[in-house]
């Protein structure tokens, strides 16, 4: 019988390991990878600790199933880099220049930490929300508004890098939900899709920084996969979503919405943009249908 994998993993031949032996790790059990473990604990979250050296040739290994699990590549490094053919897992995985005993053991409880953090939050205001798949860099979930994703932008980005990065994570992001079987996702399931961009800066930190803004303008503008919308770091996803639940007023999200704003361009009166203002419900009343149909039946 399998126990369960430890907190903090290093390759079986790993010289890292070794160079790590005098931490004394708080409440942080540490072991050897064993994928048999992770697909078995495929529910809790593991920090696989990396040297630059040794990262691609041991991420590869594991790579097929951590696309679904929530496995975090740890790398440490004291100046190799990690190869810009890598994985874009292990390419967006973060980078300890200085192993220190306390900055090491903060980032793994962070990373570990972020395992299902999407779920928590959404799970707060609506507790019917639903657990779809995650890996280090995304998370999907099912709830009243649709199937909504997360990725995050790292602290360390900048704007020579920030346009690879968000590429990295879409695509990254896509690939997740697109290996959901079919029996946990519909077709009508891909039509609610929202991807949710979290970044390091809070929302007056956004206003100042304008390439960073510019950039991330131009990706939530793109609709194509899903819609996506930005939650700067001072504020969490239930607020940006709205009152997540099975009715209400309609939706009116806290940043950038390219889809109600091609709405509003197309309306050629007020009463139309309060019609068709109701599709961003979560759930249509009949009185919403009838309003909805008196429209419809007066245009050309």
């Amino acid at each position: 019988m399998l126990t369960d994998a430890p907190d903090v993993l290093f390759s079986a031949n790993s010289k890292l390991k070794k160079q790590l032996e005098t931490i004394a790790w708080q409440e942080i059990s540490v072991g050897t990878l064993n994928l048999d473990q992770l697909v078995a604990d495929r529910g809790r979250a593991h920090v696989l600790a990396l040297a630059p050296e040794e990262a691609q040739s041991v991420w590869s290994e594991v790579e097929e199933h951590a696309l679904s699990l929530p496995l975090y590549p740890l790398v440490v490094s004291e100046g190799g880099k990690i190869a810009t053919d890598a994985s874009p897992l292990l390419r967006l995985a973060p980078v300890l220049m200085q192993p220190l005993e306390g900055l090491i053991q903060d980032t793994v409880r962070n990373l570990l930490q972020h395992s299902a953090l999407l779920r928590r939050q959404l799970k707060a205001v609506d507790q019917e929300t639903e657990l779809l798949t995650q890996n280090s860099q995304c998370e999907w979930d099912r709830c009243s508004v649709g199937v909504v994703g997360v990725v995050s932008v790292p602290c360390n980005s900048s704007v020579p890098s920030l346009t690879e990065q968000l590429e990295l994570l879409r695509l990254n992001a896509y690939a997740a939900i697109d290996r959901v079987p079919t029996a946990r996702l519909s077709t009508d399931d891909l039509w609610t899709l929202l991807l949710v961009v979290a970044v390091p800066w809070n929302r007056e930190e956004l206003k100042t920084r304008d390439a960073e803004s510019a950039i991330l303008r131009t990706f939530v503008s793109d609709t194509i996969g899903s819609r996506k919308l930005i939650l700067p770091s001072d504020e969490w996803v239930a607020a940006l979503l709205g009152p997540v639940a099975r009715s209400g007023p309609n939706w009116h999200p806290t940043s950038d919405d390219p889809i109600r704003d091609q709405l509003r361009k197309l309306v050629k009166n007020p009463e139309e943009l309060a019609a068709l203002e109701v599709l961003f419900k979560k759930r249509l009343s009949a009185e919403d249908f009838d309003r909805l149909v008196t429209l419809l039946g007066k245009l050309p």
